[in-house]
């Protein structure tokens, strides 16, 4: 719940506070921890690319503990997900900026040209509202890509991978995200199209079909 964002001029470590919901059968739930683990967690992404900055992308997911795997993702969790993912303007992508990811997942563009939407896809992630399931490492290299803002060469010194496997399991990562978010708005779309109508054939033109074929022909 609290996490110093200097570090202790003694031991050089930030100092943590922790709460843990003890079972009693006079607490008939354990749900009072949740504000308290949401707040901490919106706090903390905020703070990633200012204090704890050199914080290790293995840390920060350690701290974070987000979900990355969605085995049970519905179509429903997908069309909310575009809703999440807001500008700094505090407005939704727009048609430019599914573009420009589309142009990139489809290996189009240089990685330079969707920058700018990392971290509103990063902290929609991370808050649960993409349910896009990533590995351990595509989500270290979005965190750090997306929340911290450090570049592919600091995350190779971290990762101890080379820049161009980050890159290919970044490319990977975004085709998730932009797979979900472009579901997501055709979903949005089909539900504001007309409803269509089911035609029905005259019962007049069915009349002259009414005949056997054998009367038919015999009539001919």
């Amino acid at each position: 719940m609290y996490l110093r964002q200097t570090p202790s001029e003694v031991t050089g470590e930030h100092t943590i506070l922790m709460l843990h919901a003890l079972k009693s059968d006079d607490v008939s739930s354990e749900k009072w921890l949740d504000p308290f683990v949401v707040d901490f967690r919106l706090r903390f992404q905020a703070l990633l690319a200012g204090r704890f900055r050199n914080f290790g992308a293995a840390l920060c997911l350690t701290i974070l503990d987000p979900r990355i795997r969605y085995p049970d993702a519905d179509a429903e969790s997908k069309m909310e997900a575009i809703k999440h993912v807001l500008r700094p303007d505090g407005k939704p992508l727009s048609p430019y900026d599914m573009k420009r990811l589309q142009a990139y997942s489809s290996n189009l563009v240089d990685h330079h040209l969707i920058l700018d939407l990392l971290p509103s896809l990063a902290r929609a992630y991370f808050s649960g509202h993409i349910p896009a399931t990533l590995s351990y490492s595509q989500a270290a290299i979005l965190l750090t890509l997306g929340l911290q803002c450090k570049t592919v060469d600091d995350i190779a010194q971290d990762l101890g991978l080379p820049a161009s496997q980050i890159l290919a399991l970044f490319s990977k990562s975004i085709r998730k995200l932009h797979a979900h978010l472009h579901a997501g708005k055709q979903a949005q779309i089909a539900r504001k199209l007309p409803a269509r109508k089911e035609l029905k054939a005259a019962t007049s033109l069915l009349k002259p079909y009414a005949v056997g074929v054998d009367e038919d022909l015999e009539e001919g």
